[in-house]
């Protein structure tokens, strides 16, 4: 029995050699058949990370799309360097990022991601108009400074060297804002979601409470601030891929207005309230693809939002509600030597109660027809349309290095041509009468790209109602 059990044994150790063996053969063959067939490939032994100080190791490694120990073809191999490039610049922590191949025989690299950490702590000085816009401040109100707001905006990023945010502004003068805002760009437990909070306050000295020949009304009081609006939000990021993102806004607020805004004008809340608490539920799909996060010249953007804003409870049900779908898109692309081709559309789809409020349109928040600058036009619906026509002039990057300062500036000017059209649907068309009507205009323009964060645009226009003039606008990216 036991020389029996022998021979099974050495039977079955024999049959498990011989398989490990043909295993290793077909390996060896698939393996110099490959690089047979696929000359133009190469071997990523590993991978290195150098130069960080602050910021933790799997901050990185969760952005990397190269693994160590896979052949790769040479294109794909650069493709795939690109996309790790693109992810890292997206973290915005760096100021500096070089990847390099480095060969170690023939047919085998190692790849090392070398990275300089940017200042963890920025704060910029900020002076700002309050009006919608610099026309308006600088002919409408002559320039007044007291209309002006100052103040600053604070930055704390790489918070524990996770890439965690917090972002302050304060502002003073004319308006009082607070303005908090904490951001986990990815969680620790899936690194395609992030999720934030913020928190606002704005105290108002003056408010536009009504429109007069598509031409805000404003009630001001020099001594105190009569209006008020708080707002608390946790939201929620969905990012399957660098181009996409989805956002979930869930948040409460509360408006309160003098009793003078509400005689004046009883609709601004509806119903001559003179206070409105609301929750808000906000989804926002944005897909991007270009060629610069600042001043694109080539590929497209998508954004939607859905939201509702209301109280389907309580004594307030009802009078202060707002449903709407907003659409922007916008196309970049090359024609011809340095000429590139813009055009942009927005659009919106509101189902509301018809408050003063919630019926503005055209005219705010930079949803404006170009040399209609002067005027808003309140209305459910509007729909905006811009194409442009664009030549590089110039698009360089600045370097400054010291022992202490490493700065860089870019600077872009773009001569232009641009056409406009807009309509906005309103049913209550007094002292509103550009709803209803299609705005046209052209004229032609320079945009100035003067820092990373900043668009100064100088553009001469005129509009379907003989209007002309000169407009200067700062836009913040």
């Amino acid at each position: 029995m036991q020389i029996i059990y022998k021979n099974i044994y050495y039977k079955h150790r024999f049959i498990y050699k011989l398989r490990n063996t043909i295993c290793t053969i077909i390996c060896l063959l698939f393996y110099f058949s490959g690089k047979a067939q696929n000359a133009d490939s190469v071997f990523v032994k590993n991978y290195t990370i150098e130069g960080l100080v602050h910021t933790k190791k799997n901050i990185v490694l969760q952005e990397l799309h190269l693994q160590e120990a896979k052949w790769y073809e040479k294109n794909k191999l650069k493709s795939t360097i690109q996309i790790d490039e693109d992810q890292l610049q997206q973290l915005q922590l760096f100021k500096k990022l070089e990847i390099k191949t480095i060969p170690i025989n023939a047919d085998t690299v190692s790849v090392a991601y070398i990275f300089k950490e940017s200042a963890r702590l920025t704060f910029l000085p900020n002076l700002a108009f309050n009006d919608r816009n610099f026309n308006t401040w600088f002919n409408t109100y002559n320039a007044d400074l007291s209309r002006l707001n100052y103040g600053g905006v604070m930055n704390l990023k790489n918070i524990g060297g996770q890439n965690r945010l917090l972002h302050v502004e304060m502002q003073n003068g004319f308006n009082l804002l607070l303005n908090a805002i904490y951001e986990v760009p990815r969680s620790t437990f899936n690194k395609n979601w992030g999720w934030g909070s913020r928190f606002t306050i704005i105290h108002s000295k003056s408010f536009s409470y009504n429109i007069k020949d598509n031409k805000q009304v404003f009630y001001k009081n020099d001594t105190a601030r009569f209006g008020k609006e708080i707002a608390a939000h946790l939201f929620a990021i969905y990012k399957p891929n660098i181009f996409t993102a989805h956002r979930f806004f869930v948040g409460a607020g509360q408006r309160k207005i003098d009793a003078a805004i509400s005689q004046l004008n009883p609709e601004y809340l509806g119903q001559a309230q003179t206070k409105v608490n609301y929750l808000e539920i906000k989804y926002r799909f944005t897909q991007a693809k270009n060629n610069s996060p600042v001043y694109p010249t080539i590929g497209y953007k998508l954004e939607t939002q859905l939201m509702y804003q209301g109280l389907p409870w309580g004594k307030n049900i009802n009078k202060n509600m707002l449903t709407s779908a907003e659409v922007f898109y916008a196309k970049l692309f090359p024609i011809k030597n340095k000429f590139y081709g813009a055009l942009h559309t927005r659009s919106r789809i509101a189902f509301t109660n018809n408050t003063f409020l919630n019926t503005r349109a055209l005219g705010y928040v930079g949803n404006t027809v170009r040399s209609f600058e002067y005027y808003i036009v309140h209305g459910s619906h509007y729909a905006i349309t811009r194409a442009d026509l664009r030549y590089k002039a110039l698009n360089k990057t600045f370097s400054y290095h010291s022992k202490k300062i490493n700065q860089t500036l870019p600077l872009a000017i773009y001569p232009k041509i641009f056409v406009d059209a807009g309509y906005v649907v309103a049913n209550n068309t007094v002292n509103n009468n550009m709803a209803n009507t299609v705005l046209r205009s052209a004229g032609f323009g320079l945009d100035f790209h003067i820092n990373n964060n900043n668009l100064m645009r100088i553009e001469y226009g005129i509009n379907h109602l003989a209007q002309k003039g000169v407009f200067l606008n700062f836009i913040s990216l």
